[in-house]
């Protein structure tokens, strides 16, 4: 579907045919998400230092925090995606879905100014996921589908277990932005589950 309209009014289009909200927005300069690490001792752990991570990108990435419109239990989202298509790795979209046991904290790298979030778990966490779109036969660039069915189906289809996630933005008011949007969300959301901390 060709789109001459300006960037966010694509973005609205896209997410009334989703039943997407997309509520912030953010370009950023690093995402590492890293494959989960168990233990019989102690169950999920936050990352395996020892494997390849799922993605670890030094370059320019759109984040952007999704909630479902028309529910009041809409799911939410983090969707990650190449702002360059020219990019190495426009082979991949991922969508990670909220969960009550998931969140993120505030980190500085050491030896740099950056400032960055890491994800954790709680101690009650279990199993969390991404799913990742890849390109069509037909496509030079992954696409999300444009029916939420499909879109829904598809997240179930092609889902990857995760450990953490670090995402790594332009300015500390970026990171700050993004971290009160996602906190607010994940809240509402847990009030509409009626999940108690």
């Amino acid at each position: 579907m060709d789109f001459d309209g300006e960037l966010n009014d694509l973005r609205t289009v896209h997410g009334l045919l989703m039943q997407q909200d997309i509520c912030h927005t953010v370009q950023v300069k690093r995402v590492v998400i890293k494959r989960p690490q168990r233990s019989s001792l102690f169950g999920l752990l936050p990352g395996a230092p020892n494997q390849p991570p799922l993605l670890d990108h030094e370059g320019m990435l759109t984040v952007q925090l999704w909630k479902e419109s028309g529910s009041r239990t809409g799911e939410c989202r983090i969707v990650i995606y190449a702002t360059d298509m020219r990019s190495e790795i426009t082979s991949g979209i991922w969508i990670i879905r909220f969960r009550d046991s998931f969140g993120f904290e505030p980190r500085v790298l050491e030896g740099a100014d950056d400032k960055v979030l890491i994800s954790y778990l709680n101690k009650n966490a279990t199993a969390v996921y991404l799913s990742t779109f890849h390109p069509g036969e037909n496509q030079s660039q992954p696409a999300l589908p444009l029916d939420a069915e499909d879109f829904e189906t598809q997240c179930r289809n092609n889902r990857e277990e995760f450990g953490t996630i670090m995402l790594c933005f332009q300015r500390p008011t970026d990171r700050s932005a993004f971290l009160s949007t996602y906190r607010t969300l994940k809240q509402q959301w847990e009030i509409d589950k009626n999940i108690r901390r």
